[in-house]
């Protein structure tokens, strides 16, 4: 919801914490939105780094960004 409110520094650490809590199988779809997130920021490094990891942590993850 922090994101939605405007708040956009604790919706990427509520992301970070998600992703970090979650199984490596399960953290696709979820580095994947903080991807999209940081690319709306004009973070694309970073949301390149994130993308980066999905195949490694979460290969059978075949989404795309949302």
């Amino acid at each position: 919801w922090a994101w939605l409110d405007g708040d956009r520094t604790a919706a990427l650490a509520a992301m970070a914490a998600a992703i970090a809590a979650a199984p490596p199988t399960r953290r696709g779809r979820l580095r994947a939105r903080r991807a999209a997130w940081l690319d709306s920021l004009g973070e694309h490094h970073t949301a390149a780094a994130e993308r980066a990891i999905i195949p490694i942590e979460d290969p059978a993850w075949a989404g795309t960004p949302p």
